[in-house]
């Protein structure tokens, strides 16, 4: 499976996409106990700090979810001072 294309393609940062069928099964086997609750993929910034705007997303850091996309990757930079700091 390429991580490139299809169904893992990166996307926008606030786009919002659902978790393919397969990938829903196999990782997320909690998933189906309430049929009210949709797990999504989010896009983040890529601009080398991914892995903390992702962590500023789950977490919604700072009310992450609320805030502009230039406020979200200052969010996600901070965030990743902090860690680092520690």
């Amino acid at each position: 499976m390429s991580l490139s294309g299809g169904k893992f393609a990166n996307l926008r940062p606030g786009e919002f996409r659902s978790i393919p069928g397969k990938t829903k099964e196999n990782y997320f086997t909690y998933a189906d106990k309430d049929p009210n609750v949709e797990h999504v993929r989010e896009g983040v910034h890529d601009d080398g700090s991914c892995f903390f705007h992702a962590l500023a997303c789950i977490r919604n850091e700072n009310n992450y979810h609320t805030e502009s996309h230039s406020n979200r990757q200052r969010i996600g930079h901070n965030l990743r001072r902090k860690i680092q700091s520690m």
